[in-house]
């Protein structure tokens, strides 16, 4: 279902060292550089559990947006949140709060996370330009990395993205992509009550796809 995406080439280098000068501020990235669907299952159930789950990469919805698809690595087909479930399970009872997809078309992605009963999601509502995807990660880990919400964090994003390609005729609209799909009954967090809630620095796990 991906092949016109992955026409695209993505610069995902970009996003590890994004999220690589994180670790300045209390993080520990694990990354998996192209892993197999059951490298990631299994680092999904360490008992120590993950704080936040970042993909950068290909993904793709169905058009009523009730199930969403990402690729690892180039050997394997497309993985569902289905095929993840049992272990997405695991994660999040041990403490995994935020997924966060930084690739095209996430909003079936982030529905099943939700049914998972994921406390919140950060997709991509629609195919999105690396240039846009890379600006609005930048922005965003400034500021949630020095304790804004998550909902400000991205509201100031989405403000950067408006403010930088609205106008513009090349990618008119590039605000309006980013989207967090979350549960109500849980609150937002911030960087520093992840730091302060564990032994252990905030841990992000992030699959790097091609």
């Amino acid at each position: 279902v991906l092949e016109d995406d992955l026409i695209s080439p993505i610069d995902v280098d970009f996003d590890y060292q994004q999220l690589e000068q994180t670790q300045g501020r209390g993080a520990y990235i694990q990354t998996l550089n192209q892993p197999t669907a059951q490298e990631l299952k299994t680092a999904l159930r360490e008992p120590e559990g993950w704080h936040i789950f970042f993909f950068a990469g290909h993904s793709k919805s169905l058009h009523d947006n009730s199930i969403g698809s990402f690729v690892l690595n180039q050997r394997e087909k497309p993985l569902s949140i289905d095929e993840l479930k049992a272990e997405l399970v695991v994660a999040i009872s041990n403490g995994l709060q935020i997924a966060i997809f930084n690739s095209c078309d996430g909003l079936g992605l982030a529905n099943q996370l939700a049914s998972l009963n994921l406390p919140q999601s950060i997709v991509m509502r629609e195919p999105v330009p690396d240039e846009v995807a890379k600006d609005f990660l930048q922005q965003f880990l400034r500021e949630f990395s020095h304790n804004q919400s998550l909902f400000e964090s991205v509201r100031r994003s989405r403000q950067y993205l408006r403010q930088k390609y609205d106008h513009q005729s090349k990618y008119p609209g590039a605000s309006w992509l980013p989207t967090i799909v979350r549960n109500p009954a849980v609150s937002l967090p911030r960087w520093n009550d992840f730091i302060a809630e564990s032994p252990l620095p905030l841990k992000v796990l992030i699959p790097v796809s091609i």
